[in-house]
Order: structure tokens, then C-alpha cells, then sequence
């Protein structure tokens, strides 16, 4: 007889066991299914907690449920001991706050969204930072590298978890629809970085749930613009589902919305377009159409604002800075138009066409955005 080796090896012994209990259907809760009347029992098994330790209590637990599994088919019922989700709530919480704490005392709150963060999780932390990657528009996310305690990012789910964002939409989708804004904590194998991104392994940790509260009279002045024959549209880099949410709750007819990430993109392949078409094939007077719609538009824009100033629905302030935003934008757009001739009079004349082809493009591109087209 062999020496017991001095340490246990479980895999050169539980594979052999495993491979028993599979072969004899020992996991299935439909071993005793020939017998109709047979009792059910069933108990669920949690795994460790996200602190990822394990204590005496774990052991004690386990050891009663596989008793009590294990008696239960003795006994003929029918019985299945099936693995369950995270059951230390509590545990989950405080490691999920302790992380956020020191992560938004470690990052400039450089935006409404961070300041809100920053103000829920203020508790102090001696967690020492190595260095922080801050938030940009482009990439959507934020990052903190600790010294004893690895990386954190904290941003929006579809920019962090990329191809793997499929795994976490059926839960962020639904709060978006609702009009929240949806953050994700994770922890990454690999110090995120402000050139090369976030790359290797993530380990999506939790999800902050933001609401975005409508002013009170903003329905009422939404309605004003309405009933003055004003389309608002509303232009933002957030997630088109949740922005489309807000416009509806704030009383915006459909919820138009036009992404930044989809408007300034077709802006600049139009206007690189102009560029090649006057440069490489001397098509200037196409160049002169689209600066005609372009002036259009400007006018388009100025005339609702000249209606709001009329009707005194913005006070004096705000009126200057429009009439200086509006000057400046139509400035180098009307000073062209002399050299462009006809082209450039088709083009101011087409201008609402333009504006209805693109209201609709930017229509599908949201629809596609939400969910595909149908």
C-alpha cells in the first residue's frame, strides 16, 4: 500500500469523482423522475462574495447544504443543488462604495456626472494613487491606477467593455430607456492609459444608476417653442437612448435627438467632399451649392431665434450671446456668397430641403443607435 501524499491534489481526485457523478447523472434533479409522486428539494449554493475571501463560513455552509442535498436523494426525491448568484449583499456594498470612495477622491469632478458621483461617495480613503488617466469626450471614461490595489475605470458600459458589451446590455439598456444615465465600474488587468486606452482583461464590477431630473418648467417651455412653430433638437455626446428618454420626460415632441458623434462626422465628410470636388476635379460650383445650403441653414437658425427675441421667451443676456454666436457662424458663410453665383443661390433655395433629408438621416441613425431598423 502507497504512502498518502502529503498534500491534497484535488485535481488527480476530484476528476475522477466528477467524471463518476456525471456519468451516473448524479447532478440532475431528474434521477428519481421515474417515480411521478417523489418529493422536491432544492437549495442554492452561493459562490464567494465579491471581496473574494473565504472564511470558516463558507466551509460550514457548503458542507450543510451538501448534507442535506445528499440525504434528500438518499431519501428518493427528486433534488437539485444549483449554483446560485452573489449572496453577501452587504459585503458586495461595501466593497463597491470603498472602491467608488477612493476612486472620486482620487479624480478631478470635472463634470456635472463626476461632481454628482464625488458628492454621494465622499468618504475619505487611504488608498495611494499612483496616477489618474482623466475623463474625455472621446473615449467616455475615466481611469485610476493604485498602488496596492490595481486599476479602476469608471465610464460609459459600450466604450469600456467594447465587443464584450453584449454580455452587460440586457441590464444597462432598460435604465437608459428610463432616462438614466448608466456608469460602469471595472477593474482592469492592465493600467489604462491616455494614448493607449484600456486594453487586456476587464472585470466589470457594478453599475451606478444616475437619474437625470427635468426642471420643473421645462414642459412649459418646451410647449411655448412648440406652439411657436419652433422645432427643438436636442445635441448631445450621451447615449442617444437615454437622451431621447430625457427630451420625452421634458416634454420635446418625439424626443428628437442628434448625437454630437453623429452630426460633426457627416459635417466634416461633407465638407472634405467640397474640398476634393473644387481641388481635384474643379468643381467649383458645387462647392458654391454647399455653401448656399450652408448659408440657408445659418438663416433658417436666425429666424426662430429672431421669433424667440419677438416673443421674450429668453432674457437680454442670452439674447447677446445668440446674436454673437449667430454672427460669428454666418459671417464667413454670407461673406462668400457674392462669388459663388448661381450655384450658391440653388443652394440657399434648397437649404430646407436639406434640412428635412437631414432630420430624417439623423432620425435613422438614432433608431439604429436604439435598437436596429425594423
Amino acid at each position: 500500500m502507497s504512502d498518502l501524499p502529503k498534500t491534497y491534489d484535488h485535481h488527480a481526485v476530484e476528476q475522477k469523482w466528477y467524471e463518476y457523478w456525471e456519468k451516473g447523472g448524479f447532478f440532475s434533479h431528474k434521477r428519481n423522475a421515474d417515480n411521478p409522486d417523489a418529493e422536491r428539494f432544492s437549495v442554492v449554493m452561493p459562490p464567494p462574495n465579491v471581496t473574494g475571501q473565504l472564511h470558516l463560513g463558507h466551509a460550514m455552509d457548503n458542507t450543510m447544504q451538501d448534507i442535506l442535498t445528499r440525504w434528500h436523494r438518499m431519501q428518493g426525491h427528486q433534488t437539485l443543488w444549483v449554483p446560485g448568484s452573489d449572496h453577501a449583499g452587504i459585503a458586495t456594498q461595501a466593497k463597491v462604495e470603498e472602491v467608488f470612495n477612493a476612486y472620486y477622491q482620487a479624480i478631478d469632478a470635472d463634470n456635472d456626472t463626476a461632481r454628482a458621483m464625488a458628492q454621494r461617495f465622499s468618504k475619505s480613503s487611504l488608498w495611494q494613487v499612483e496616477r489618474t488617466v482623466p475623463f474625455t469626450s472621446a473615449n467616455k471614461w475615466s481611469a485610476v491606477v493604485f498602488r496596492a490595489y490595481g486599476s479602476y475605470v469608471v465610464g460609459a458600459p459600450e466604450f469600456i467593455m467594447k465587443a464584450r458589451y453584449a454580455d452587460l446590455q440586457h441590464m444597462v439598456v432598460p435604465y437608459q430607456e428610463q432616462g438614466c444615465r448608466v456608469l460602469l465600474l471595472a477593474r482592469c488587468a492592465t493600467p489604462p492609459t491616455m494614448d493607449g486606452g484600456i486594453t487586456g482583461n476587464v472585470e466589470p464590477l457594478a453599475l451606478a444608476v444616475i437619474a437625470n431630473p427635468i426642471r420643473e418648467e421645462a414642459p412649459r417651455t418646451f410647449q411655448y417653442f412648440a406652439q411657436q412653430g419652433v422645432t427643438v433638437k436636442v445635441i448631445s455626446g450621451d447615449n442617444p437612448s437615454t437622451v431621447s428618454a430625457v427630451a420625452v420626460q421634458a416634454g420635446i415632441a418625439g424626443g428628437a435627438v442628434a448625437t454630437l458623434g453623429l452630426v460633426f462626422p457627416s459635417l466634416v465628410i461633407i465638407m472634405v467632399i467640397a474640398a476634393f470636388l473644387q481641388n481635384f476635379m474643379h468643381l467649383e460650383f458645387v462647392v458654391h451649392a454647399f455653401n448656399g445650403v450652408r448659408a440657408g441653414v445659418v438663416a433658417l437658425i436666425a429666424s426662430s431665434v429672431i421669433k424667440l427675441f419677438k416673443n421674450a421667451v429668453i432674457d437680454w443676456p442670452t439674447r447677446i450671446i445668440y446674436a454673437v454666436v449667430l454672427v460669428l457662424a454666418g459671417y464667413g458663410t454670407f461673406f462668400s456668397l457674392p462669388q459663388g453665383g448661381l450655384g450658391t443661390a440653388l443652394g440657399f433655395v434648397m437649404s430646407p430641403v436639406f434640412l428635412v433629408i437631414a432630420a430624417g438621416a439623423a432620425g435613422l441613425c438614432v433608431r439604429a443607435a436604439k435598437g436596429g431598423l425594423k
